[in-house]
């Protein structure tokens, strides 16, 4: 794949589900400029926090799948803690080039240019 569309609102990295397609796309090789962070927010700026995140904190809604994806991404990564550094690097890489390319043109964001 040549990039991944994350559609961020504020629960987006609390769902495991969301995680585990940036998993994947790390682990085929995606590379944080493949990455196309937006935030759905009407202001333009997400509350989520990235450097809190904690993929044992992100969770499906049954457990054995949330048991299932957290072993998965362990197994991966050599442990949950490796792959939560690599993806809050990848992510607030993402996310800061995502804040650069809005500013420059606001109509990527969802919001009118004043053109």
């Amino acid at each position: 794949c040549r990039s991944v569309l994350a559609l961020v609102g504020d629960t987006y990295i609390s769902r495991l589900w969301c995680v585990m397609e940036l998993f994947v796309f790390c682990v085929t090789g995606g590379e944080e400029d493949q990455i196309v962070w937006r935030p759905l927010d009407t202001g333009g700026t997400s509350s989520v926090r990235i450097g809190d995140f904690d993929v044992r904190d992100a969770r499906c809604f049954l457990e054995s799948d949330t048991d299932r994806l957290l072993t998965t991404i362990e197994a991966s990564f050599h442990g949950l803690d490796r792959f939560n550094d690599t993806l809050r690097k990848l992510l607030e890489r993402a996310s800061e080039r995502s804040h650069l390319i809005s500013n420059r043109n606001p109509v990527m964001m969802g919001r009118a240019s004043a053109e």
